[in-house]
């Protein structure tokens, strides 16, 4: 093997979330310096990727034609897979990369029950096969907070079908317990259903929240009302497939995994940029929390612009949003503190003081309770792949 070690990558570079991962991969490269990257941006389903014996690692996604695993074992290349989850053979031979389809699916519940809606809906496309994985996660924490989803379902993979997929989904839509925060498999479908509602006469944002997966900012932004999206984080997903790949060039050899990898955060856009609680009281203190995210601020404070007892309030915010005052607060300042720190090269002492803490070590102690790990370690953990 030369010292210059090429990779190739096969992408389908019009889905933003593989564009996402190619600058993972190009992050991990610069970093190397010893990898050439040849990128076969044509790849599509059913199609049999080329590559030369003079390839040293391959990167596919898992739509790859099986010819091309094929090969691979035969030439006893390192290959890593990378794109959705699939335990069909002979995918289990290679490490595979791809979203947490639980987490995802939690991670939109817990943001449209933090606006306070009680009615949920999933829409999807059954032919994608995280589709049932993400849907489910998402109902699970749903019924937990004692509520119901709704499921809609696009029935015509092919153009000619769109037209009554669209009637359903519109008639669907006016049937809907409203406000309702309605969780879209991803992007795509997330604009098909902002349409549709449009269409139907169903306010978005207003009657209907939606979120759409994989944060494709070139769509998010180009719809009215613009799209709030998961970041599935798929610039990490690159930067760790290629690490691994590294690995597997260089002989260290192990049993294949599948790895997860967990979504970063929610872009936050107009689509649920509202608040579904029937309680002025509780409104009014949401908005006033929101408004001083960056000042010290107690239970105290809250109670004095509501006129509230603490009892009553704490027992509203319970009853619509699951917590207490307390805790909207300290979830208020570290969701500001996250955005910060990865939007920002302000020192953490900076940011806990742009936050509202008295002292670093709040924020510190509060971090580390609602995320796992410090703030100095959140933002390493995001540069490390950037």
């Amino acid at each position: 093997m030369s010292s210059r070690k090429r990779i190739q990558l096969s992408i389908q570079l019009e889905h933003g979330c593989h564009r996402h991962f190619l600058q993972g991969v190009e992050n991990y490269a610069k970093q190397v310096l010893n990898w050439e990257i040849y990128i076969d941006a044509y790849e599509l389903p059913g199609t049999r990727t080329t590559f030369g014996s003079e390839i040293d690692g391959l990167l596919v996604t898992h739509r790859t034609h099986k010819s091309v695993l094929t090969r691979a074992i035969q030439k006893e290349i390192p290959l890593v897979i990378f794109g959705m989850s699939t335990s069909r053979t002979p995918f289990t031979q290679f490490d595979q990369f791809f979203p947490d389809e639980q987490a995802i699916g939690a991670l939109v519940a817990d943001h449209l029950a933090k606006r306070g809606f009680q009615s949920y809906a999933y829409c999807h496309h059954p032919m994608w096969p995280m589709s049932h994985e993400r849907g489910s996660a998402f109902a699970s924490f749903v019924r937990q907070n004692g509520n119901e989803c709704k499921r809609f379902s696009f029935r015509n993979p092919e153009q000619k079908g769109l037209r009554e997929d669209f009637r359903r989904l519109r008639s669907w839509l006016k049937q809907l317990t409203l406000p309702v925060g309605i969780f879209a498999l991803n992007d795509i479908v997330a604009l098909s259903v902002i349409r549709a509602a449009h269409e139907a006469g169903v306010a978005c944002p207003g009657d209907l929240a939606i979120v759409g997966v994989d944060n494709d900012e070139l769509l998010c932004n180009a719809v009215e009302p613009s799209l709030s999206s998961v970041d599935t984080d798929w610039m990490r997903m690159g930067y760790e497939a290629a690490e691994h790949l590294d690995a597997l060039i260089e002989g260290q050899s192990a049993n294949p995994e599948r790895h997860k990898i967990p979504p970063r955060q929610i872009a936050v856009r107009s689509s649920t940029d509202f608040l579904a609680v029937p309680d002025d009281d509780v409104v009014k203190a949401l908005c006033y929390i929101r408004s001083r995210a960056s000042e010290p601020l107690t239970t105290a404070d809250v109670l004095g612009e509501v006129l509230l007892s603490r009892p009553t309030l704490d027992n509203r915010f319970k009853k619509y949003l699951g917590h207490t005052v307390a805790d909207e607060i300290i979830q208020t300042k570290i969701a500001r503190a996250k955005r910060l720190l990865l939007e920002t090269d302000m020192p953490v002492t900076a940011v806990s003081e742009e936050c509202g803490f008295a002292y670093p070590d709040h924020l510190f102690r509060q971090f580390r309770k609602v995320t796992g790990q410090t703030p100095g370690q959140y933002r390493d953990d995001y540069l490390a792949v950037s």
